[in-house]
């Protein structure tokens, strides 16, 4: 029914605005509208009716009457066809007032409404709103057209005309166009775009939104051009307002391009979203004529061509007969000349796509391209030649200076420079980064193979022969497909290729190919009709490919090559060219180029140092670097390739090698490089004949010819020859200047080189040809003249053979020296000695100068006769043997006039002698400084062979005495026992040498650097294991005695052993060392843990030392209590952590009677940890008293405890050792039995029942206070200042009665009512009466505001009295419910103030009633219930929930416990003196528990009653006012 009525008040409402009618009456007519559109207008239009609309229509004669009532009519009749005020009704009006205020002539107003008549007269509407909105937009801001994209607006005079349709004429004004900015601010402009036609007129059809215009003037001011330089004028134009763009077919332009003229052409303009700066792009004009000529278009360039203005950018424009063509000069001369259909001449840069390039270089030479991308760039003033991936881009440049073809992707020219570089594009990936230049005369094989492929007819061909048959080298595609057999489609690609490689040109967008010169070379070169060369320049910064995983593995020199290619790669990455053209000396400068081919037949080609080469004209080219031709190859230092002459000259060079082929099967088959290079070759290598670099006339046959035009040398310094004795100042071989022809193929025993050998003084000048060697070196071989050579220039004189080759000037004799004969086949003669293996043999000498008997079969002699030196080596085959073969020596015996010395290792059946200054008499060997190692006489399996090792020693060993005194050269040293594992830190030591015995003894005050020790006179360490599991054990041993045969060191004088943290004290000062560096166990010894704090102390001790910080042992440890009473305990295992800290672990027996002091009994397990003074006991302890109503009970706790001040920890779950639960405090003994419920102490006592609920107790720490006399249970914190929160029990040993304070739990079930508490609880063990003080929070959820209100009452009732910090423990309340601070500042706000108040309490407390004072006893065993009574009438109310009373009050309460699934059960009474009275029964059914409560307080009755019941009752409560007596009757008979 509801819905029926809305809808017809809906249509009474609509019928009533159908029936509104306009008034005739003007005051009336602007009310109505004023009215009916206040709700939609904004506060301009508001203020329109009110300050322009309402004035002219009431206040001035300008409105003419009839225009009134035109208006009023109209208005009705819009209503009545249902249209809205706002906007068509307010839009209409507006519009009539707008040809008022215009003054508009009558006709123009008539036109106008004759549109509107029409249109209202339509069936159609939709044509009249759209009409009368653009009227409003025009009247109201010159608005022709809108859309979200533009808006139309005329500035200027108009009138309105009507034949079949309106039409609005305009005349001398500004047509605008503009992309309207949405979310544009005040100062921001109101176009993102616009454009604008100035003095323009033209005739607009607001219906069809069409604009046909005549004359104007259109701009470049919005992209920065000068308004009075640059503009163009219109002739008759048109635009559609449904757009944003406006043409003109014929425009004059004027431009400061073109002084004085006017260039005629096309113009289109438009208005639309800018995003970038390259979107501004408009006006655009594009002139009729193509060759307007504009000179220093920027500055040093002329331009000829057509002309568009696209924005500020000037663009050239062609087409494929007449380019448009940009020329820049260098110098003031033509330089460059770029010809293309399109070029963008912007002020900061000019870019044309496709642009057939010319660059003028030298006299009559060029650089051309027929297609490259052309930039300039104005900042920097660079251009920029860009090749692309397709089509003509990527042909090359043509170079006729230098007759060479650029692939290269990017040339680029600094218009104030003088080079153009050679680069590539920006973002270019490293492997992409290659560039060629080919010789215009160059042929690839494998190439031409290639690009056959599969085809039956080679592309090339097929290509040339078409042009050369139809003399035409200009093709078009289809021609092209034609030629190749194929459609277009199937030949684009394969055209591609070929223009990719330079045979062609190809421009895909004017589909035209152009065959170039390449084509008939390569097409000859494979006919052989003609000569190629092989000559192609590659700049390659490409990493090298990189070798497999498998390839480097183990092969050094392979992954020296991956090391230098990586380093290589990552030089070339940062090059930022491949290189450069000097436009002055027009030399191009080549980056990376590894290789250059110059002829394949005769493998001739430089390999650049540095890759870098330089070319100059006509494919010359300098370089320094390696040049290889045929069998031939020369470093050069400055050298050239002269391409006409076809020769490489070698202006400087440092070394060249010939290479052969191998002399013998054994050497394989490829040529070997000789080991003698020749130095300073001064001439030139002839490549080929000019006219056969391809190599095709097979008749030709001398080439390639070196011509060696002064006198060159071979060196022999090789460092692998005798470390470059060969002084290649004094020892050399000198070439006379010769010619050798075909380099590729001479034969290796012809070979010869005329000169003649200088050889440092060895021999006088010696003339004989070099040749090749059998060890692939130059040399001879030669005898000496029958008279013989003068030798090194003594009076010897050589008569033998002398070969010269690699291994150096060799010859074979006899030298007989002092005492020593050596007889050689082959002695080596360098400048200063010779050298040489020989069978040698030393006479012992006894008297005069004392010389040892020595023999070698094959010893290495050096022989320096200058000095009167001999030097007898050891081989590796051959020892030198001394002492009638008792001694042999590895190392050099060295022979003088003054006796023998030497250097080496000597080896002896037992022992070892090492120095690097022997020196030798008839039977001993002195050494200043040696190395002595001892062997191990009887080796077992595993153990080293040495027995003792010693570095740095003064020796002395007499075959003759048969013993060795040795003497540290180093004061103290070690001295390594390698079988032992030890060393020994001595400096003095005896070997005797038949009897296996090594004595040993520290005299020196050597000063240790191991050990960390703050102790005052302790011996510093001399004995180390280096065994590696020992990590360097060590301790004091003066004395020290070795037994080889029992492989033990007996160490005496050894105070102590410092093992990880511990000092261990052998009991008597002696320690004994096995092999492997085991230690007999030390019994009966001593420790100390640790060492600096010395916390510990363990007796008795068998100890096993493992490792320096690694030991085992059992012993028994000394505990002292607080009075000083020793027990010795004994600790079942002492040893290491992995901390490196002593840790000792025992257990207490429980039949031991152990006591942690005379209050406490322990049995259990124990453990010391060296870093802790305190001891770790995890077992169990029991109290020592005599109160027989505590009974004693052991404890089981896990804690580190202090001998003198025992404190144990105590938890909430306190248990024994079984697991029995064991409790300390007040418990309640809850039962079935009515009669045992009763509260009970306990104090580390078993529990009755498991469950019994504990009353009060305290957790934290167990301690014993002698003072006090007592045993006292809290936190620690509460144990030093009793005033800190937290629970405290104790229990008095003699009075043996218990006092507690803190939480009290009641340890009663109240269901969802809680009672908490906090005070302080007594037992009397004489009398068995537990007595309560405490402060009650009860929580109970009921309106806090009616409770509030009875407590405002109480605190302004005259007779109530304040309540007493000093007789309740209301501060102890604040302090466990809030903090000290909060407790602190309640107590002194209420201390200080006059009236006893308070004005906020801690939020806990302030959701409930809180009664401090309460006093509570046992109630007693006469009375039918059990649990607390009140047992004083006194109490105070400190707050009920949110308003603090804190006054006293009467009070009784009885706290009953039952034992029942119905919970307990308490009643208390509250009466202020003189004042209301308020009594709480609470009790529960089941889970439900209800509050009954009667007062005598009327207003909280009347509130509680005012409060309906389901808002008193929660899920298991219920509160509500009671009148039955009955509870207080119950109350009352319980304090009878």
């Amino acid at each position: 029914m509801k819905k029926w009525g809305f809808i017809l008040i809906a249509l009474v409402c609509t019928a009533n605005s159908f029936s509104q009618s306009y008034p005739e009456d003007r005051e009336k007519f602007v009310k109505t509208i004023s009215s009916l559109t206040s709700d939609y207008l904004d506060k301009e239009q508001k203020d329109f009716l009110k300050d322009e609309f309402s004035v002219a229509l009431l206040k001035s004669t300008d409105f003419p009457d009839k225009y009134f009532s035109k208006m009023v009519a109209t208005c009705n009749l819009m209503e009545s066809k249902r249209l809205k005020v706002y906007p068509e009704i307010y839009n209409y009006v507006f519009s009539v007032y707008s040809f008022v205020k215009n003054k508009q002539p009558e006709s123009s107003f008539t036109a106008w409404h004759s549109s509107v008549d029409k249109l209202l007269d339509a069936k159609n509407v939709n044509k009249f709103k759209d009409f009368i909105e653009t009227s409003a937009g025009f009247f109201s801001k010159g608005m022709l057209a809108s859309s979200s994209n533009e808006e139309w607006y005329f500035y200027g005079t108009y009138l309105f005309e009507f034949t079949d349709r309106p039409i609005i004429k305009f005349t001398n004004g500004k047509l605008v166009c503009g992309f309207p900015n949405r979310g544009a601010k005040k100062d921001e402009p109101r176009f993102i775009d616009s454009l604008v036609v100035y003095n323009t007129n033209g005739t607009y059809d607001p219906t069809l939104k069409k604009w046909i215009g005549q004359g104007g003037k259109v701009n470049w001011v919005k992209v920065g051009l000068k308004e009075n330089e640059t503009f163009a004028e219109l002739g008759n134009y048109d635009a559609s307002l449904k757009s944003n763009f406006i043409k003109a077919d014929t425009v004059a332009l004027t431009s400061p391009f073109f002084p004085g003229k006017k260039v005629k052409g096309t113009l289109n303009e438009r208005a639309f979203r800018i995003i970038r700066e390259a979107d501004r792009n408009y006006p655009q004009f594009i002139s009729f004529e193509r060759k307007l000529i504009i000179n220093n278009v920027l500055p040093d360039m002329d331009y000829v061509g057509g002309f568009s203005l696209q924005g500020a950018s000037v663009i050239g424009i062609g087409n494929a007969t007449e380019l448009a063509q940009l020329t820049i000069k260098r110098n003031g001369k033509k330089f460059l000349v770029a010809k293309t259909q399109y070029i963008a001449i912007e002020p900061a840069k000019i870019v044309s796509n496709i642009t057939q390039t010319t660059l003028y270089v030298g006299e009559k030479d060029s650089i051309t391209h027929p297609g490259v991308g052309f930039t300039y760039t104005k900042d920097s003033n660079i251009v920029e030649l860009t090749r692309g991936k397709s089509g003509v881009l990527q042909s090359p440049f043509t170079d006729s200076y230098h007759q060479l073809e650029w692939y290269v992707q990017k040339v680029t020219w600094k218009r104030t420079g003088t080079d153009l570089y050679f680069t590539y594009e920006f973002g270019t990936s490293q492997e992409q980064r290659i560039a060629r230049f080919e010789s215009m005369n160059f042929y690839d094989a494998r190439l031409y193979d290639r690009l056959q492929g599969m085809e039956q007819v080679h592309p090339l061909a097929a290509l040339y022969n078409y042009c050369y048959k139809y003399d035409e080298f200009t093709l078009t595609e289809g021609k092209a497909a034609t030629a190749l057999g194929k459609t277009i489609d199937q030949v684009k690609t394969q055209l591609l290729d070929l223009a990719s490689y330079g045979f062609i040109s190809y421009d895909t967008e004017n589909k035209i190919i152009k065959v170039n010169q390449k084509t008939k070379v390569f097409i000859e070169s494979r006919a052989g009709k003609r000569d190629y060369d092989n000559l192609i320049f590659v700049s390659d910064m490409r990493p090298k490919p990189k070798f497999a995983p498998e390839q480097l593995k183990d092969n050094p020199a392979l992954q020296k090559v991956a090391a230098q290619d990586s380093i290589l790669a990552i030089q070339r990455r940062l090059m930022p060219n491949f290189g450069s053209m000097n436009l002055g000396t027009m030399e191009i400068a080549l980056e990376a180029v590894d290789r250059v081919t110059i002829s394949d037949a005769q493998g001739s080609f430089v390999l650049p140092d540095r890759a870098q080469v330089k070319i100059t004209k006509n494919r010359d080219f300098k370089f320094t670097g390696w040049a290889s031709s045929g069998k031939f190859e020369i470093h050069t230092l400055e050298a050239n390739y002269a391409y006409d002459a076809n020769k490489i000259n070698l202006i400087k060079t440092d070394r060249s090698y010939f290479r052969a082929k191998p002399l013998s099967q054994a050497d394989g088959t490829r040529s070997i490089a000789l080991g003698s290079p020749v130095h300073g070759i001064v001439g030139e290598i002839l490549v080929d004949d000019p006219t056969n670099r391809s190599g095709m006339k097979k008749e030709i046959t001398k080439y390639p010819i070196l011509k060696s035009t002064k006198p060159s040398k071979v060196y022999y310094n090789q460092e692998d020859l005798f470390k470059g004795v060969y002084d290649s100042a004094r020892f050399y071989y000198t070439c006379l200047p010769f010619e050798m022809d075909s380099l590729d193929n001479f034969s290796e025993k012809s070979f010869r080189l005329k000169g003649e050998l200088v050889s440092a003084g060895i021999f006088p000048v010696i003339k004989e040809d070099l040749r090749i060697m059998p060890d692939y070196s130059l040399g001879f071989s030669t005898v000496a003249p029958p008279e013989g050579h003068v030798f090194y220039g003594t009076k010897a004189v050589y008569k033998n053979k002398i070969v010269l080759s690699n291994n150096g000037l060799q010859g074979a004799g006899v030298i007989n020296f002092i005492q020593s004969t050596s007889d050689s086949k082959a002695f080596t003669f360098l400048p200063d000695s010779t050298l040489g293996y020989a069978k040698f043999e030393n006479k012992p000498v006894e008297a005069g100068v004392q010389f040892p008997d020595v023999k070698s079969p094959d010893a290495f002699i050096t022989y320096v006769p200058r000095q009167n030196v001999l030097k007898a080596s050891s081989t590796q085959e051959n020892e030198l043997a001394f002492f009638n073969g008792e001694a042999k020596m590895k190392g050099t015996a060295i022979i003088q006039p003054t006796g023998m010395t030497g250097f080496g290792i000597i080896s002896m059946q037992k022992a070892n002698l090492g120095s690097d200054n022997f020196k030798f008499k008839r039977y001993d060997i002195n050494s200043d400084t040696s190395v002595f190692n001892l062997k191990n006489p009887y080796p077992e399996e595993g153990e080293s062979p040495l027995a003792f090792s010693s570095n740095n020693v003064n020796a002395h060993i007499s075959f003759k005495d048969r013993k060795g005194d040795f003497k540290s050269n180093d004061g103290e040293e070690l001295k390594i026992f390698p079988v032992i594992k030890y060393a020994a830190k001595v400096d003095l030591f005896t070997w005797l040498m038949d009897q296996d015995e090594m004595e040993l003894s520290k005299k020196g005050g050597g000063s240790g650097d191991i050990n960390i020790n703050t102790d005052l006179n302790l011996a510093q360490p001399n004995m180390f294991s280096i065994h590696p599991d020992q990590d360097s054990l060590q301790f004091a041993a003066p004395k020290v005695k070795f037994s080889m045969k029992s492989k033990v060191l007996y160490c005496s004088n050894t105070t102590f052993i410092d093992v990880a943290d511990a000092r261990i004290y052998p009991d008597s000062a002696k320690v004994t060392i096995h092999k492997n560096a085991v230690m007999d166990p030390l019994l009966n010894s001593k420790i100390v843990a640790n060492y600096v704090t010395k916390y510990h102390t363990f007796l008795n001790a068998n100890t096993t030392i493992a490792a320096r910080r690694k030991y085992t042992s059992e012993g028994d440890y000394p505990y002292y209590d607080a009075d000083s009473v020793k027990t010795l305990i004994h600790m079942d295992k002492i040893t290491v952590d992995s901390t490196s800290q002593t840790v000792a672990t025992g257990t207490v027996k429980s039949e031991a009677g152990f006591k942690l002091n005379k209050y406490f009994d322990y049995y259990g397990p124990m453990k010391i940890r060296a870093a802790n003074p305190l001891i770790s006991f995890s077992g169990a302890t029991r109290i020592n008293h005599n109160c027989e109503k505590f009974a004693k009970s052991w404890m089981s706790f896990s804690a580190e405890i202090d001998p003198k001040n025992i404190q144990i920890p105590v938890t909430p779950n306190m248990k024994t050792l079984d697991g029995q639960a064991i409790a300390a405090g007040i418990v309640w003994r809850d039962s079935r039995q009515k009669d045992s419920i009763r509260l009970y102490p306990t104090f580390l006592s078993s529990l009755e029942d498991p469950n019994d609920p504990i009353f009060i107790t305290a957790t934290g720490v167990l301690q014993y206070d002698f003072s006090s006399k007592e045993f006292q249970i809290g936190p620690k914190e509460k144990l030093l200042n009793r005033n800190e929160p937290g629970n405290f029990i104790s229990l008095h040993t003699e009075s043996c009665s218990m006092n507690g304070e803190g939480k009290i739990n009641m340890g009663m079930d109240y269901g969802d009512v809680t009672v908490d508490a906090i005070g302080t609880v007594s037992y009397n063990q004489q009398s068995g009466q537990t007595d309560v003080n405490a402060t009650l929070k009860l929580n109970l959820p009921m309106d806090k505001g009616v409770w509030e209100s009875a407590g405002q009452r109480i605190v302004d009732y005259e007779g109530s009295k304040p309540l007493s910090f000093e007789t309740t423990n209301i501060e102890q309340a604040l302090l466990m419910w809030g903090d000290r601070k909060t407790a602190d500042k309640i107590k002194s706000d209420y201390t200080l103030s006059e009236d006893k108040k308070v004005k906020r309490l801690p939020d806990e407390m302030e959701k409930s009633i809180v009664i401090t004072g309460v006093h509570l006893k046992n109630i007693p065993l006469t009375k039918d219930i059990r649990g607390l009574m009140s047992s004083l009438e006194g109490a105070a109310i400190v707050n009920l929930y949110g308003k603090p009373v804190m006054r006293q009050v009467v009070f009784r309460a009885a706290f009953e416990q039952i034992y029942s699934q119905n919970g307990d059960h308490f009643t208390i009474m509250m009466q202020v003196p003189g004042g209301p009275d308020y009594l709480l029964d609470y009790g529960m059914m089941k889970r439900d528990g209800t509050l009954n409560i009667i007062t005598s307080d009327s207003e909280l009755a009347n509130s509680i009653n005012a409060i309906k019941e389901d808002k008193r009752k929660s899920k298991g409560f219920l509160y509500q006012i009671s009148t039955n007596s009955v509870y207080l009757g119950k109350l009352n008979a319980i304090f009878e």
